[in-house]
Formats: C-alpha cells, structure tokens, sequence
C-alpha cells in the first residue's frame, strides 16, 4: 500500500505543467461597449516544446478566418513556445458598424512535441449598433 501511494506521489509531483496549457488573459465575461477588442492569452509550453499552434476565428457563427503553423516554419517569423516557457498572444477584432450581429469566436490550439495539446475558445459580442 505505501508503495503504491509513495508512486502515485511521484507521478503526480513530477506531471504538473507536463502538458502545453492555453489561458486567456483577456476574454469578456459580457458584451463589448468599444468598437474593437483584443483577445490576449498565454500559451505555456509545458515540459515539451510547442511543435504547432493554430487559432480558427468565426464571425456570426461562419468561418472568417484561420493559421495553422508549424515549428519548423515559423522560426524566421516568430517564436513558438519553448519547453517550460510562456509567451503571450493577441488576436484584434472590431466590431462590424454595417450589422446587427457581431459575434464573434476564436479558437486557439496547440500541440507540443509529443502530441500533447490544449484546446481553449473565447466568445466575444459587441453591442448592437445604435439605431
């Protein structure tokens, strides 16, 4: 018995932060007043580094937007996380003064080196435009 809870101890001890971790630093609880905002949110590495990271952006529930990169082509462009490292992230997005909707959602995921991953979603809305 103590050994097996004396190896459940060390495997939790040493598994904390193993996997990459996506926290959004910036995300509204409510609607929006301003004509734009910006999503911010950290990507910590965890033990491994970050192999790819992807955002998929949807406005009013259609696709808008997305970029899925690889380490190995973006080490002239930026810098993706390396192992035990955190970097922080934005995304700007701007209310659309012509409709009524302005919904809008990112998703960002990323996948470390040994196919760990974190997935995490920010819902924003603006106030409808004055009428």
């Amino acid at each position: 018995m103590k050994k097996t809870l004396l190896l459940a101890f060390i495997l939790i001890s040493c598994g904390g932060g193993a996997s990459p971790e996506i926290t959004f630093t910036s995300c509204p609880n409510g609607e929006v007043v301003k004509d734009s905002f910006e999503i911010k949110y950290k990507i910590n590495s965890g033990k491994h580094d970050i192999a790819s990271f992807g955002y998929f952006v949807y406005k009013n529930e259609k696709f808008f937007t997305s970029a899925v990169l690889g380490k190995e082509y973006t080490d002239d462009i930026f810098n993706l996380p390396e192992s035990n490292e955190s970097l922080e992230f934005g995304y700007l997005i701007e209310k659309d003064l012509l409709t009524e909707e302005n919904n809008w959602r990112l998703e960002v995921e990323v996948i470390d080196e040994e196919s760990n991953s974190d997935y995490q979603v920010c819902e924003v809305t603006f106030l409808p435009n004055d009428t």
